[in-house]
């Protein structure tokens, strides 16, 4: 569920002075001015997995608090398996056993996300069915050599699909999708401002049910050819509405109601020759594994 977290500290001087302390970090580092070789005297250190930085206006904590529970049990920094609600408790207690005033500090940004394995080979599933995001194609496709990876980046958020299983060379499925919300003003009406609030199951649903409706926005179809598509006139439409620069450029600035148009003459075209099966298969996947992990 919950994953990356980005914490600013409204009073950094209160942080500063407790990663200064001997007795709560064996190691804190400092900045140094290439041009002068002084220090800049904006340390930084590491609690686990998460990054602790002081600036000069400012101060963070971020990194993945799903990685931090791994690495508190196993020593192990990853994400692919679950994070139910329980672990997410416990490792929200530990940050606020172990860092100060963390009831003072707001959320800037978080991830919420889900792992899936699935019947299909993820890095096709990303590849050949996961189209564009409403307009927006989109802006990579490659994981660093581990897979196939797309994301949409939108103003106030970002949406990712990519094959989780090949990035750490599991053996089965993985697919991940998760939307990225980088702005406060899209989660604070989710009843999200301190790290806390995840400890909130109705403010977790509210999350999902967010993320359900940017999962709605996604075009995600089945593969088609002209062998599945008898009438020509249907096959170079779709062709057509599967291209992401049809809707980004060719109706630019054109009528809503053309637009409208075209999007129900799509939707008509996808249910006509069952090309949804796949979303409805993840859309499925997603909720099941939301409320297994919520029970949790």
């Amino acid at each position: 569920m919950i994953d990356f977290v980005k914490i600013k500290y409204q009073d950094k001087d209160k942080l500063k002075r407790y990663i200064l302390e001997a007795k709560n970090f064996d190691i804190v580092s400092d900045i140094v001015d290439l041009n002068t070789g002084l220090l800049n005297d904006f340390p930084f250190t590491k609690l686990g997995v998460l990054d602790i930085k002081i600036f000069a206006n400012s101060a963070y904590v971020q990194n993945s608090i799903h990685k931090m529970y791994n690495y508190l049990k196993t020593g192990n920094a990853h994400n692919y398996d679950d994070f139910s609600y329980s672990k997410l408790c416990e490792t929200i207690d530990y940050l606020t056993n172990n860092l100060i005033n963390l009831n003072e500090t707001y959320i800037t940004q978080f991830e919420f996300g889900l792992n899936l394995t699935i019947d299909k080979v993820p890095e096709h599933v990303v590849r050949r069915n996961v189209l564009f995001h409403n307009k927006l194609i989109a802006s990579s496709n490659r994981f660093f050599g581990k897979g196939e990876y797309k994301q949409f980046p939108h103003t106030n958020f970002i949406i990712k699909v990519y094959d989780k299983g090949k990035q750490y060379q599991l053996k089965r499925n993985t697919l991940r999708l998760e939307v990225k919300l980088i702005r406060r003003i899209e989660f604070l009406k989710l009843g999200v401002s301190n790290i806390q609030d995840f400890k909130i199951e109705d403010v977790l649903r509210r999350c999902f049910k967010y993320f359900i409706m940017r999962f709605e926005q996604l075009i995600i179809i089945d593969d088609f050819d002209e062998s599945m598509i008898a009438d020509n006139e249907d096959y170079l439409k779709l062709n057509r509405y599967t291209n992401p620069l049809f809707w980004s450029e060719e109706l630019k600035g054109k009528h809503p109601q053309k637009v409208a148009r075209h999007r129900g003459d799509f939707e008509v075209l996808l249910k006509k020759y069952s090309l949804l099966q796949t979303k409805d298969y993840l859309r499925t996947k997603l909720i099941e594994k939301f409320n297994t992990l919520i029970s949790e």
